[in-house]
């Protein structure tokens, strides 16, 4: 072979090796997956949301101006009661074991004392601000003091004696079953939310947190052939459960439809309970599970997308009535209303009618007759939403309470205050955690697709988080709830956003295999051409040497 033939021969592999190499690193880029650039770091330090937790509220302690209360040092009052609230909310949080996987749980009381000239009762309309009247009554029988709860976050503790002790004992008695108990609430929310293990009833029974929710009553009626029933729910609805709801859009939004629903055949068979005068049918617990026809019941809402609450009111069929419900001990409940968790309720009617000349017959459901169905559902509603019943907080406490509620809405201030707090911390930690399960699932996939307006969705997400927090610390707790939900909702968008596993399944693995029966026919001759030439220049160079 002549010099200008080997020098052609060089030029031409050369040249197919330079494309290669040239194009190995423009084909690894264009079948790169677009990742925008996350702020992983960020995500990492809203792991830890201690201090964003914390749920400060003001305490105004007022004593009446009395000869006794002139004397007293109210400087001295203050602190004690507030080292007693610290001391209990230590003690309390390192005996229930507070901690969540993402932060520590507290209330901490800003305590002031003042003594006022005037009777009149302060309303506070900010949500963290109270204030607790002391007031001296007459000696009776009962010497311990009594504890009113007022819907205008104010406390009225009456006592026989105002002395320095009582009010000591006393205040200090209620701030820490107030707020130290809304502590462990908090917590054991958290906890369960990301604990399985230790989930209990409340937490299943509660509807998880929406900024809206789509309520829907329906008027079941089993046999419309013997009864054709009626009702006039908007009137009932507006006088007695949209003021409830009006109270509620400080937490969520509602929208309410109803419907009447005919030939509603249960799934299961009620059994029939003899009496000495009378007969009736009744539901076993073990049944009521199984109470919602799903497969013949249209119960789903078209005109939302909101999580749906359904409230049923069932009347049952003339071979089946009257209709009772039992308790586990076999034991008649008196209302035949039940709860299904996150669902909904259900309220058994058992119309009377009268005597008809036709065998058709008919029952109108007027508003005073659906009140009693109102107020059950409103218990119901309240349980579904959370609302912690604000009475039985005091339970253990060696205190008198009484509730005095002069709105008649259903929901004090008092317990919107601790929800909002409550919604606050579920919607902060969840955001947190789904914004940590993204970032880990990025990692882990490297072949997963991160776009732009996902990148958008995170870092809007990571700056409501700031926003909550700051508002928490600042006690603007409207606020604060709005950017937790806020958060909370870009968080779910980003990561259930359809475009981030459209390349799930196509890891580099899988490119290999796709291109390998393209690439490695032609790179085997090149290679094998590449260590022949090799091999003839070292042969050249050593025979020119010789």
């Amino acid at each position: 072979m002549t010099t200008a033939e080997v020098s052609t021969k060089r030029k031409i592999l050369l040249s197919v090796w330079a494309v290669v190499l040239i194009g190995l690193p423009f084909w690894w880029k264009t079948t790169q997956v677009y990742r925008a650039h996350l702020p992983f770091e960020e995500i990492a330090h809203w792991q830890d949301l201690d201090g964003c937790l914390n749920f400060p509220v003001r305490v105004n302690l007022h004593l009446p101006s009395t000869e006794e209360t002139r004397t007293l040092d109210l400087s001295d009052i203050t602190r004690d009661v507030q080292k007693y609230v610290d001391t209990q909310s230590e003690s309390n949080m390192n005996n229930r074991l507070i901690n969540t996987s993402l932060g520590q749980v507290r209330v901490p009381v800003q305590l002031s004392s003042q003594i006022d000239t005037s009777e009149k009762i302060e309303e506070s309309e900010v949500n963290g601000e109270y204030h607790i009247y002391v007031r001296s009554v007459g000696k009776s029988s009962d010497s311990k003091p009594r504890v009113l709860l007022h819907d205008s976050r104010s406390i009225i503790i009456e006592a026989q004696s105002i002395d320095r002790d009582t009010i000591v004992k006393t205040t200090s008695t209620v701030i820490s079953e107030l707020f130290t108990e809304e502590e462990t609430k908090i917590a054991k929310t958290l906890n369960d939310d990301h604990n399985s293990d230790k989930v209990d009833a409340e937490s299943l029974r509660v509807m998880k947190y929406a900024s809206s929710y789509q309520l829907t009553f329906s008027l079941m009626n089993e046999d419309p052939s013997t009864l054709l029933v009626s009702w006039e729910i908007d009137a009932a609805l507006r006088e007695y459960l949209y003021p409830f709801l009006s109270e509620l859009t400080k937490i969520s939004n509602f929208t309410v439809e109803s419907q009447i629903q005919n030939y509603a055949t249960l799934t299961v068979e009620p059994q029939r309970q003899n009496t000495k005068k009378s007969h009736y049918y009744y539901l076993n617990p073990e049944s009521l599970p199984h109470f919602i026809n799903s497969a013949e019941w249209n119960l789903a809402s078209a005109v939302s997308t909101s999580p749906s609450i359904n409230f049923l009111i069932y009347v049952a069929a003339e071979r089946h009535r009257p209709l009772r419900i039992h308790s586990a001990k076999g034991q008649r409940i008196s209302n035949s209303a039940f709860l299904i968790p996150r669902y909904g309720g259900v309220a058994i009617s058992n119309p009377k009618v009268g005597a008809s000349q036709t065998s058709q017959k008919s029952h109108h459901f007027t508003p005073q007759e659906l009140r009693q169905y109102m107020q059950t559902f409103t218990v119901q509603l309240r349980e579904l939403l959370g609302i912690d019943e604000i009475r039985t907080i005091f339970q253990r406490a060696e205190i008198d309470v009484a509730l005095v509620s002069t709105s008649g809405v259903g929901v004090t201030q008092w317990e919107l205050d601790r929800l909002a707090h409550k919604r606050t911390a579920q919607n902060m930690v969840s955001a947190a955690a789904t914004l940590s399960s993204l970032s880990r699932l990025i990692n882990q996939i490297p072949n997963m697709v991160v776009l732009d307006h996902i990148q958008t969705e995170v870092t809007e997400a990571l700056g409501s988080l700031q926003k909550a927090c700051h508002h928490v610390k600042n006690m603007d707790y409207q606020k604060a709830l709005h950017f937790s939900k806020e958060a909370l909702e870009r968080s779910e968008s980003a990561f259930f956003d359809p475009t981030m596993v459209s390349m799930l399944y196509f890891p580099d693995e899988h490119k290999y295999a796709i291109y390998m029966p393209l690439f490695f026919p032609i790179s085997v001759p090149l290679v094998l051409a590449a260590i022949k030439e090799l091999k003839e220049m070292r042969k050249r160079k050593k025979e020119k040497a010789e």
